[in-house]
């Protein structure tokens, strides 16, 4: 049935080009790679122009500055549109081995877990250098390989699509921060999150976006008042 590869795109110029010519090998005509263009330029969309192939379907979509959660929510809404098996969401300034895509898609059958992600650096990872130590060829994933986990991370996750059938769509009253915890709270209300323990996703961290700004911390702090109001608010499922 295939999955839908979703990459929310702001400025990380080099960082789409490598994602394009990295995924497509991988994917087949069953799969769809969905690009969200939030740039201010709408240079996503000259990017996918120049590396797009023909063997999968390629799609890109400018948004107009509706932000991250917006285009979080297209490419899910495209998975249920497609009746495709899951969303895998991917940032900009992520690098993924050429065995990724394969072991996602294993690991969506062998599991209960309604939600997936990979070995990656920790949530305060920041760097502008790329792993040299990185493995670009992983074995096929096994059940041992799978294990459980605590957190969704944001730039990097799997929803298969009963889970977004159930759970529904990003709240988009979070502005910049904070819809993937209140998400990952919700899938781990539902289920559980397995971490492919075979599989690593390098994350460079605060590429494409300017979060240490006066501005956007001060969005982040509405965002996180927001947060606290709706914890109470979780039902167990």
């Amino acid at each position: 049935m295939g999955i839908v590869v979703g990459i929310p795109y702001y400025s990380n110029k080099a960082g789409l080009a490598y994602l394009l010519g990295t995924l497509q090998p991988q994917m087949d005509e069953n799969d769809i790679l969905y690009i969200v263009d939030d740039s201010p330029d709408k240079s996503g969309i000259e990017i996918a122009k120049m590396y797009a192939g023909s063997r999968t379907v390629v799609l890109c979509e400018t948004t107009g500055g509706k932000g991250i959660y917006n285009g979080w929510n297209a490419i899910l809404e495209s998975m249920l549109e497609h009746k495709k098996d899951g969303a895998f969401i991917l940032n900009d300034d992520v690098v993924l081995s050429q065995t990724c895509i394969a072991n996602i898609k294993r690991a969506d059958k062998m599991t209960d877990d309604v939600a997936l992600i990979t070995k990656t650096p920790t949530r305060e990872w920041n760097s502008k250098q790329f792993d040299p130590n990185f493995t670009w060829f992983n074995p096929a994933v096994k059940k041992d390989d799978i294990r459980p986990a605590q957190w969704l991370c944001g730039f990097a996750f799997y929803l298969k699509r009963a889970t977004v059938e159930k759970i529904g769509l990003f709240n988009t009253d979070f502005d910049v921060w904070f819809a993937d915890t209140w998400y990952e709270k919700q899938v781990l209300n539902l289920g559980t999150i397995g971490r492919l323990h075979n599989e690593y996703i390098y994350h460079f961290g605060g590429s494409s976006y300017k979060y240490k700004s006066p501005e956007v911390q001060a969005r982040i702090d509405k965002d996180r008042i927001l947060y606290d109001k709706l914890l109470p608010t979780l039902k167990k499922a």
